[in-house]
């Protein structure tokens, strides 16, 4: 989804396309790598399977092992719990395509450099997968983690639905 995107902004763009095109590649490439840390982290010190010994890189069953707590005695990352900053790196992995609070400035930037094309694909694929991976993935770990985290997108969900408010309030009355 990164590369055609990039190709998308940076050859078929407006102007400054180039910026753009740099800018959401480099953007981009930042949640998919914490996303590759976060699923390094969680085979290393999730479940080994019976049968073969070896750690498993199955989602479903890091999932069902940090829901039995299998995470709970894994050692503090940056002073928080594993799965504190795992559940923090995976969820930057699909926030950054949802473009709300704290950064909603970057799909309008995307939208005026990028050609037709690109902004179908932008509005029917890119932020669509940002809530999808809200609700599929993040939903999937250890309730601790979720619960820990429960608080903070409730205030950031409010603070959207208020900054779209007046968003739109401010084109509707500016348009008139």
């Amino acid at each position: 989804m990164l590369l055609p995107m990039y190709f998308l902004i940076g050859i078929w763009g407006g102007p400054r396309k180039e910026y753009a095109a740099i800018k959401f590649f480099l953007y981009t490439l930042t949640g998919s790598v914490l996303m590759l840390l976060a699923i390094i982290g969680l085979y290393y010190n999730g479940p080994v399977d019976a049968a073969t010994g070896q750690h498993t890189f199955n989602m479903a069953k890091m999932a069902a092992w940090g829901r039995a707590g299998g995470y709970v005695n894994v050692p503090l990352v940056l002073g928080l719990s594993f799965m504190k900053v795992a559940w923090v790196a995976l969820f930057h992995r699909v926030r950054h395509q949802d473009p709300d609070v704290p950064l909603p400035h970057l799909a309008p930037r995307r939208a005026r450099r990028g050609a037709h094309a690109h902004l179908r694909h932008l509005a029917g694929v890119l932020l669509k997968m940002g809530i999808y991976g809200i609700l599929a993935d993040q939903l999937r770990h250890p309730p601790q983690a979720t619960k820990w985290a429960a608080t903070a997108m409730a205030v950031f969900g409010t603070i959207n639905i208020v900054y779209a408010a007046f968003v739109a309030w401010h084109r509707r009355t500016s348009s008139g």
